[in-house]
């Protein structure tokens, strides 16, 4: 599949099941808000209370499954890294457009 329909099948997507190593090396899943840079990269938030936050942090290797309708999904894997303050300006513009309820849980409001 070429990039430029890649981007748009996934784009299409709100969600995705992340999958990441827990403690003892075995998957664990979680179903989370995804949206998608041109360059194919997935953005997704967690806290840091979270078992994913910690699983990750110890091992940023990760896996997703997107999409799902029609039978038709993507398979991706990749590392994981957390974005630091400096460089969160255009990734979350392209999240708050996507899950347009991002400000409010950013906030603490939801």
């Amino acid at each position: 599949m070429d990039k430029r329909l890649l981007f748009q099948f996934l784009n299409g997507c709100r969600l995705g099941v992340l999958s990441s190593l827990g403690p003892m090396g075995a998957p664990q899943s979680a179903l989370v808000g995804i949206a998608i840079t041109p360059e194919l990269e997935i953005i997704f938030d967690t806290v840091e209370k979270s078992r994913k936050f910690a699983n990750i942090a110890r091992d940023p290797r990760v896996a997703f499954l997107i999409g799902w309708q029609g039978e038709v999904t993507v398979q991706y894997e990749g590392v994981a890294r957390q974005i630091s303050s400096p460089e969160l300006g255009p990734y979350h513009e392209i999240y708050f457009r996507k899950l347009t309820d991002g400000p409010s849980r950013l906030s603490g409001k939801a």
